[in-house]
Protein backbone atom coordinates (compact mmCIF):
# COMPACT_ATOMS: atom_id res chain seq x y z
CA UNK A 1 0.00 0.00 0.00
CA UNK A 2 2.86 2.42 1.12
CA UNK A 3 4.58 2.19 -2.46
CA UNK A 4 1.09 2.35 -4.78
CA UNK A 5 0.06 4.99 -2.65
CA UNK A 6 3.00 7.27 -3.21
CA UNK A 7 2.31 7.32 -6.93
CA UNK A 8 -1.72 8.91 -7.56
CA UNK A 9 -2.03 7.47 -11.19
CA UNK A 10 -1.63 3.74 -9.76
CA UNK A 11 -3.83 4.56 -7.14
CA UNK A 12 -5.90 5.73 -10.25
CA UNK A 13 -5.58 2.14 -11.81
CA UNK A 14 -6.23 0.19 -9.16
CA UNK A 15 -9.06 -2.51 -9.19
CA UNK A 16 -11.09 -4.63 -7.03
CA UNK A 17 -7.83 -7.08 -6.90
CA UNK A 18 -5.96 -4.54 -5.72
CA UNK A 19 -8.74 -3.83 -2.57
CA UNK A 20 -8.87 -7.25 -1.65
CA UNK A 21 -4.94 -7.78 -1.50
CA UNK A 22 -4.04 -4.34 0.52
CA UNK A 23 -6.85 -5.37 2.99
CA UNK A 24 -4.55 -5.87 5.79
CA UNK A 25 -2.91 -2.51 5.56
CA UNK A 26 -6.70 -1.21 7.31
CA UNK A 27 -5.94 -3.64 9.89
CA UNK A 28 -5.04 -2.42 13.82
CA UNK A 29 -1.11 -1.84 13.26
CA UNK A 30 -0.50 -2.53 17.26
CA UNK A 31 -1.66 -6.18 16.25
CA UNK A 32 0.24 -6.44 13.38
CA UNK A 33 3.24 -4.67 15.18
CA UNK A 34 3.12 -8.00 17.80
CA UNK A 35 2.80 -10.31 14.99
CA UNK A 36 5.31 -9.39 12.93
CA UNK A 37 8.06 -9.38 16.48
CA UNK A 38 6.76 -12.17 17.98
CA UNK A 39 7.60 -14.22 14.54
CA UNK A 40 10.43 -11.87 13.65
CA UNK A 41 12.62 -14.95 12.18
CA UNK A 42 10.21 -16.23 10.20
CA UNK A 43 8.88 -13.31 8.72
CA UNK A 44 12.83 -12.29 8.01
CA UNK A 45 13.15 -15.25 6.30
CA UNK A 46 10.29 -14.72 4.01
CA UNK A 47 11.08 -11.50 3.29
CA UNK A 48 14.18 -12.48 1.84
CA UNK A 49 12.83 -14.79 -0.21
CA UNK A 50 10.45 -12.51 -1.32
CA UNK A 51 12.84 -10.54 -2.24
CA UNK A 52 14.84 -12.50 -4.35
CA UNK A 53 11.45 -13.95 -5.98
CA UNK A 54 10.67 -9.97 -6.59
CA UNK A 55 14.28 -9.69 -7.79
CA UNK A 56 14.06 -12.76 -10.31
CA UNK A 57 10.61 -11.74 -11.58
CA UNK A 58 11.65 -7.99 -12.54
CA UNK A 59 15.10 -9.40 -14.31
CA UNK A 60 12.31 -11.41 -16.43
CA UNK A 61 10.19 -8.29 -17.10
CA UNK A 62 13.29 -6.09 -17.46
CA UNK A 63 15.12 -8.72 -20.08
CA UNK A 64 11.47 -9.30 -22.08
CA UNK A 65 11.82 -12.97 -21.12
CA UNK A 66 8.00 -14.04 -21.84
CA UNK A 67 8.88 -17.61 -20.99
CA UNK A 68 10.12 -16.97 -17.54
CA UNK A 69 7.60 -14.39 -16.93
CA UNK A 70 4.91 -17.61 -18.00
CA UNK A 71 6.75 -19.57 -15.58
CA UNK A 72 6.51 -17.52 -12.94
CA UNK A 73 3.11 -16.84 -13.12
CA UNK A 74 1.93 -20.63 -14.03
CA UNK A 75 4.25 -21.44 -10.82
CA UNK A 76 2.37 -19.01 -8.81
CA UNK A 77 -1.02 -20.27 -10.06
CA UNK A 78 -0.41 -23.79 -9.42
CA UNK A 79 0.79 -23.21 -5.72
CA UNK A 80 -2.48 -21.03 -5.08
CA UNK A 81 -4.53 -23.47 -6.16
CA UNK A 82 -2.76 -26.13 -4.15
CA UNK A 83 -3.59 -24.05 -1.33
CA UNK A 84 -6.89 -23.66 -1.99
CA UNK A 85 -7.53 -27.23 -2.75
CA UNK A 86 -6.24 -28.32 0.71
CA UNK A 87 -8.83 -25.61 2.52
CA UNK A 88 -11.45 -27.11 0.64
CA UNK A 89 -12.21 -24.04 -1.36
Amino acid sequence: MNTVSADPAALETAAGGFADTSRIASSDATMWTDIFLTNRQAVGEMITQFQDHLAAFKAAIDRGDEAAIRSFLTTAKASRDAFMAKRGK
